[in-house]
């Protein structure tokens, strides 16, 4: 299986983007059988090449996302590569049916997402009452993939907590998470 990893782990405030550096180097680790091609596209410094992207893309059997969540959201790197890197006419073409033009079809993706927020929050913090589920809030992600043609999602990875809480247990979760769906 062809493996892309792609590494979104910008720095901000007190977050220095070492545990989804991590997260994504465990991933890479953990996925490189011999019967698996494992590449990573580290973005978080904002420069890539177009083309080769595409390729990496269009070569890819499943996608993985590393990135912390930001203001309820992915941070603007990887918005950028997506404005950038997903080309009309090379990932998808315009059709008579809204979001039915994705070529990347056949593919899968899965999301590894970093947040300060506790998943005891979903459904409970104020702000966040009818929100039961992380994937509620990553839906621009999950759509975007979808419009690509990219329609099977594995479950995603929520490290919740990660700059109150203890992240010891990071790697192991993370490794037993990518077991859990057999990869």
């Amino acid at each position: 299986m062809n493996i892309l990893l792609i590494e979104a782990n910008q720095k901000l405030y007190e977050s220095k983007g070492e545990l989804n550096h991590s997260l994504c180097a465990q991933a890479k680790k953990y996925l490189s059988k011999a019967e698996n091609q494992v590449t990573v596209s580290c973005i978080s410094k904002g420069d890539w090449n177009i083309q080769e992207e595409i390729s990496k893309l269009k070569q890819a059997d499943l996608i993985i996302y590393h990135f912390p969540l930001w203001w309820f959201g992915t941070p603007s790197v990887l918005k950028k590569y997506f404005d950038e890197v997903l080309q009309h006419r090379e990932i998808f073409v315009m059709t008579e049916i809204y979001g039915e033009g994705g070529l990347l079809k056949g593919k899968k993706f899965m999301i590894s997402v970093t947040s300060n927020m506790s998943k005891s929050d979903l459904g409970n913090a104020p702000i966040m009452k009818k929100i039961k589920d992380i994937d509620e809030i990553l839906i621009q992600i999950i759509l975007t993939n979808k419009y690509i043609g990219i329609r099977e999602q594995l479950p995603t990875f929520h490290s919740d907590n990660v700059i109150k809480g203890d992240t010891n247990e990071l790697d192991s979760n993370y490794r037993q998470h990518l077991q859990n769906i057999a990869l």
